[in-house]
C-alpha cells in the first residue's frame, strides 16, 4: 500500500461512519448512530460538521454535558463556524446557562448579522433571561431578514400577548397559523386569544362566504362547523359536521369534531350510529371505533376545538 492510498482508505472508511449515523439517526436509533458518529470523529477529529452533528445528537437525548463537551471542541476547532456557535448557545440554554448562550449568540450575530434563525435564537434566550423588550426587537429583527420564519411570528405572538399588545398578538399568532396550518400550538393559542376577546362575528360571517360557495367540500363545512360550535349555535353546527364527514369519510378530524360535540351535549351513546348513518356506510366500524375513542381524548379534543378557521382558501 503506498502513501497516498492510505489516507484515502481511512478518509473513505470516515464518510462510511457518518453516512452510517445519519441513516441510523433518520431512522430512530441514537444509541446506534452515536457509536458510528464516535468512529467518525476518531478518524477525523477536525470534522466539525461532523461534530455539531454528534452534539445535537447528545442533546436531543438529553446528555446535556456530553453535547457541551463536543459542541465546545467544534467551536474551538472553527471560531468562526457559525453553526457551531448555533448549537453551543443552544445547549448552553438547555443547561441553564443563559448569560454565555446570549454571549455566544452575540458572537455569532458578528459573523452573520442578518441570520433570521440566529436572531430569533438570540430573542428565545432574552426572553428566557427575563428580558421581554429586548427579546421583542430581536423577534422583528428575525422576522424582517425572514418574514416566513413561522416560529419567530409564533413566540412574538405569544409574548406581545404577554405584554398585553393583544391586536398585534393576534396578527403575530395568524400569521404563524397561515404560515404553517398543521401547527396545532399555534392555532390552539390563536383559538384562545380569539375566545378570549370574543373575535367571532367576522371569522363566522366568512366562512358561512366559504362554506356556501364551496358546499361540497369538506375543510369547508369543517371549519363552518366549529365556529357556529363555538358561538352556541350547536345543532347548525352538526349539520355542517355531517355534511364534512358525507362528503368525507376518510377525513378522521370532520368524523372527531361531529363525536366530539356529540360528546359534549350528553348524547355519547349515540355517537356510533350517528356517525354510521351521515357517513351512508362509508366508514367502517374499526374506523368508527377509533374516531369514539379519540373524541374522548382531550388532546384530540382541543386539536379539533382550535384548528386553524382562519385559513381559508
Amino acid at each position: 500500500m503506498d502513501e497516498e492510498t492510505g489516507p484515502n482508505i481511512k478518509d473513505n472508511e470516515a464518510m462510511y461512519h457518518i453516512l452510517k449515523a445519519e441513516v441510523l439517526r433518520e431512522f430512530g436509533h441514537p444509541e446506534r448512530a452515536e457509536e458510528s458518529y464516535v468512529n467518525a470523529i476518531s478518524m477525523d477529529p477536525c470534522n466539525t460538521k461532523v461534530r455539531v452533528r454528534y452534539g445535537t445528537l447528545l442533546l436531543s437525548m438529553g446528555r446535556i454535558d456530553a453535547a457541551l463537551e463536543e459542541l465546545s471542541a467544534a467551536v474551538n476547532i472553527d471560531p468562526c463556524n457559525v453553526q457551531a456557535r448555533l448549537n453551543y448557545s443552544i445547549a448552553l440554554r438547555e443547561a441553564g446557562k443563559l448569560p454565555e448562550a446570549a454571549s455566544e449568540l452575540y458572537r455569532s450575530l458578528c459573523l452573520e448579522p442578518n441570520s433570521s434563525e440566529l436572531l430569533y435564537q438570540y430573542a428565545v434566550t432574552l426572553e428566557i433571561s427575563g428580558m421581554p423588550h429586548e427579546a421583542e426587537k430581536a423577534y422583528l429583527a428575525s422576522i424582517a431578514a425572514y418574514p416566513d420564519n413561522q416560529k419567530a411570528h409564533y413566540d412574538l405572538g405569544l409574548l406581545l400577548w404577554r405584554l398585553g399588545c393583544y391586536e398585534d398578538a393576534l396578527n403575530e399568532l395568524l400569521e404563524a397559523v397561515l404560515l404553517d396550518p398543521m401547527d396545532m400550538a399555534a392555532a390552539y393559542n390563536y383559538g384562545m386569544m380569539l375566545e378570549n376577546l370574543g373575535v367571532y362575528d367576522d371569522v363566522e360571517s366568512r366562512l358561512r362566504d366559504f362554506a356556501r360557495s364551496e358546499p361540497e367540500s369538506p375543510t369547508a363545512r369543517y371549519r363552518y362547523g366549529i365556529i357556529l360550535e363555538r358561538l352556541g349555535r350547536f345543532d347548525d353546527a352538526e349539520l355542517e359536521y355531517a355534511a364534512a364527514v358525507k362528503i368525507d369519510g376518510s377525513g378522521r378530524d370532520f368524523g372527531i369534531a361531529c363525536a366530539a360535540m356529540l360528546r359534549r351535549r350528553g348524547k355519547e351513546d349515540d355517537i356510533e350510529s350517528y356517525i354510521a348513518k351521515v357517513s351512508g356506510g362509508g366508514i367502517d366500524e374499526a374506523a368508527i371505533d377509533d374516531i369514539v375513542y379519540l373524541s374522548g381524548n382531550p388532546e384530540h379534543l382541543l386539536n379539533a376545538y382550535y384548528y386553524s378557521f382562519e385559513n381559508c382558501p
